[in-house]
């Protein structure tokens, strides 16, 4: 239900209807996926400015007033009793959601063997941001707010979200950061969020996440790891395999060298090749 003013200008309740929301919900997946210019009202002209062809998305059946009026009452998350939005935390809307989002991944899907962590940027024009906002050249649409992701390999979805936090404060008092460094310590919270902690599944992570810390985090609640380790090789014998590989017959591309070592009772392989060029040898 949401407050809609009568023809005499009286505030009323009117129910929405399920083909009104789901009308509703379609054109917002439409405003995701085009780059037109024009704001919603343009999304709604039934005839073309010559430029481009109208989208019309009222012939879905929902004109633009009906959708203007259910916009402004939808919401997705509220304050609690007695906090002002200028005292609140700047992430409270969309920190509501995903954690609503996490648990009902968490509760109705089901991993397989494989997860992989990721970073994802959700794009954003809007003039007012909080502090987690990143800017990546490298991305299609490098600027957005920055998550972290917990992805089945499987069926290639996401199902977990953290939101990074600009604010020093508030990232380096999150759980596990002082146990497991700060990037570790997302992987572990992200697997806590889905579910899978002393499930024996397999987290799968780039050079940014994957490290000796990030692998005694995941051995503590049951998961495994397959890391890339670049700069961040603390305690692992990245050195000794680098020189392995300069011994004689190992000049080829792909040729690779292979040590064991034991942390915290349990082995771990750690598996060195020659790639394009010598920069891994970095640090």
């Amino acid at each position: 239900e949401e407050d809609a003013a009568d023809h005499d200008g009286k505030q009323k309740k009117q129910r929405t209807t399920l083909p009104e929301m789901k009308a509703f919900i379609g054109c917002m997946f439409a405003f995701t996926q085009s780059s037109k210019v024009g704001g919603i009202r343009k999304a709604f002209e039934e005839e073309t400015d010559g430029l481009f062809r109208p989208q019309d998305l009222g012939r879905f059946g929902l004109k633009y007033r009906r959708f203007s009026d259910i916009l402004s009452c939808w919401t997705f998350a509220k304050l609690e009793n007695g906090v002002e939005e200028a005292d609140a935390d700047p992430y409270w809307r969309t920190d509501q959601l995903i954690d609503r989002f996490n648990a009902h991944y968490a509760m109705n899907f089901t991993h397989g063997s494989y997860v992989n962590v990721d970073e994802r940027i959700f794009w954003s024009f809007a003039r007012a941001q909080p502090e987690g906002v990143k800017v990546c050249g490298r991305k299609p649409r490098g600027t957005g707010q920055e998550c972290k992701t917990l992805s089945s390999v499987d069926v290639n979805c996401t199902t977990t979200f953290e939101q990074i936090r600009g604010n020093k404060e508030v990232s380096e008092g999150r759980e596990f950061v002082k146990e497991y460094g700060k990037a570790a310590s997302v992987v572990v919270r992200l697997c806590k969020k889905a579910g899978i902690e002393g499930s024996n599944r397999i987290v799968i992570a780039d050079s940014w996440f994957a490290n000796l810390a990030l692998l005694r985090g995941l051995r503590s609640i049951g998961i495994h790891l397959i890391g890339m380790i670049k700069q961040g090789d603390g305690g692992f014998p990245k050195k000794g395999l680098c020189a392995l590989l300069d011994e004689p017959g190992k000049e080829a591309r792909g040729s690779h060298a292979v040590a064991t070592i034991e942390i915290d009772g349990e082995p771990v392989i750690g598996l060195a090749w020659k790639g394009k060029s010598d920069r891994g040898r970095k640090g």
